[in-house]
């Protein structure tokens, strides 16, 4: 009976508790380091954003001026840094997207400035990269004209690549332009050669945020203040609704062709569109970042403050919603980035200002701690609440991408001089930098079989004894018997 009362004391103050989070690192220079995109494959994880920083921890060349883009290879628990590189020239250059394709090839899309790196540029291009496993660079894509231009986001499917973005005049010889600022899917080979391209759009802005596919169709996300959008005449929402809604489009893939297309908002402005393919129902997850109090709710939740997640379930003909909700607290939430794993649970990542945001079923971090911290939310495919949690701590922390296989990588960029970190790769910081976490995809640590007094394991990097309890009883225990007591439970549990 002693032994299980010490054990569980332990247990509660964390001597024996499991962490959640598995790694976590911070890694940057003298400036500013945002972490912007995660990917992990066989080879490492891979991690990337852009730098003003001309001393950043790990990497190679130099740092060129503006916005350098910069990649880092981790090992699989982020305890190596195993190669990292600048890449830039004297303009500014960012990157959000990064994809593999089945040979390993690394893909990054973003955009550049720099004439070194895309002769006569006097705008900004969308830039496309291939990349080996060790980071080296093999092919380059621009893809512009005399107005600015960049790439947000990229899919592989088979020999080609899909490329969304968004361009402010005609691309090169590929006519349709349409209004101020257009949306562009171009079909690219593995080899980053244009085979061809079109626009979205109508004559307000339009700006593209996301690109998946089905296997037969890609769907485009947006945001719009187009009222004349073509193919919305048998759509779920068939015009607009505020200055800008958001929008999803239906393309053919093999001729590269518009199928149609719907808006989706309020009397808000809607700020951004994050979708993933669900095959079970062949169905659209769509998360938006919304001040609109007037969406369809369809089982959920009505908004709670001022800038809400919206979560919906829309089928592939983009003509019914089948599940919505509304996600947040009393301030704004921005929601960044979304996934499903194998089960069709999602997880969605970004930055909360509400101390209230709902958390559940998490030993990660309970309380709201800074200016801003990241959000994580698991989702069931109901859309009901499975777990979510803060991370962060006394400044500002945003996460901007998210993957998960059995676990979840998350990387983005802190000001927090106590950010729930194990290794720190900073040099004299005067800005943010970029985190990389490697947690468990359940929120809790993975030897949570003994909890505390309120069912929760207690937090990992956050907490103390409890004052309340008597310590008597660890004081007594020899140092030297802890690491035992660890091993017993673990083999005996």
């Amino acid at each position: 009976m002693v032994f299980i009362f010490l054990l569980k004391l332990l247990i509660s103050t964390s001597i024996l508790a499991s962490d959640p989070i598995l790694a976590s690192v911070i890694e940057g220079g003298n400036l500013e380091d945002r972490g912007l995109l995660i990917i992990k494959t066989n080879a490492g994880v891979f991690a990337g954003g852009f730098t003003l920083s001309n001393n950043f921890s790990h990497l190679t060349g130099s740092y060129k001026g503006g916005k350098d883009i910069f990649l880092i290879k981790f090992n699989n628990d982020l305890s190596q840094v195993q190669r990292g590189i600048y890449y830039g020239g004297t303009g500014d250059e960012e990157i959000f997207d990064i994809k593999t394709d089945a040979s390993g090839y690394i893909y990054v899309a973003g955009y550049t400035s720099s004439s070194e790196i895309c002769p006569d540029t006097s705008v900004k291009k969308a830039l496309v990269l291939k990349l080996d496993q060790d980071l080296n660079i093999l092919n380059t894509l621009c893809i512009g004209g005399s107005q600015n231009a960049e790439a947000r986001k990229l899919i592989i499917d088979g020999s080609y690549i899909y490329i969304l973005g968004s361009t402010e005049g005609q691309i090169e010889s590929y006519t349709g332009f349409i209004g101020n600022s257009d949306v562009f899917v171009a079909k690219v080979d593995l080899n980053l050669n244009i085979q061809d391209l079109i626009y979205i759009g109508g004559s307000g802005p339009d700006r593209g945020y996301e690109i998946i596919t089905d296997g037969t169709y890609l769907y485009v996300g947006g945001v719009t203040g187009s009222s004349d959008l073509a193919g919305v005449s048998t759509s779920f929402q068939t015009s607009l609704n505020g200055t800008t809604d958001a929008f999803i489009s239906k393309i053919d893939k093999s001729s590269l062709s518009l199928v149609k297309s719907t808006y989706l908002g309020g009397s808000g402005e809607e700020e951004s569109i994050k979708l993933a393919y669900r095959s079970s129902d062949q169905t659209l997850i769509i998360i938006l970042g919304t001040p609109s109090p007037d969406l369809p709710i369809i089982g959920g939740e009505n908004q709670k403050g001022l800038n809400d997640i919206y979560v919906a379930v829309i089928d592939k003909n983009l003509q019914n919603l089948s599940a919505s909700t509304y996600i947040g607290g009393s301030n704004e939430e921005f929601p960044q980035a979304l996934s499903l794993d194998t089960s069709e649970k999602l997880y969605i990542t970004g930055k909360t200002l509400s101390p209230d945001f709902p958390v559940l079923n998490t030993s990660v971090q309970t309380s709201y701690l800074g200016n801003g911290d990241v959000f994580i939310i698991v989702l069931n495919p109901d859309l009901s609440l499975s777990a979510s949690t803060f991370l962060g701590g006394n400044g500002e922390d945003i996460a901007h991408s998210i993957y998960i296989n059995d676990y979840i990588y998350l990387t983005g960029y802190t000001s927090s001089s106590d950010f729930p970190v194990k290794t720190t790769r900073i040099i004299d910081n005067q800005g943010n930098d970029m985190f990389v976490v490697y947690m468990t995809k359940s929120l809790k640590g993975r030897g949570s079989g003994f909890t505390g007094g309120d069912g929760e394991l207690s937090q990992p990097r956050r907490t103390s004894i409890d004052k309340g309890c008597s310590t008597t009883p660890v004081i007594l225990i020899p140092l030297l018997l802890i690491p035992f007591l660890r091993r017993f439970l673990i083999g005996k549990l």
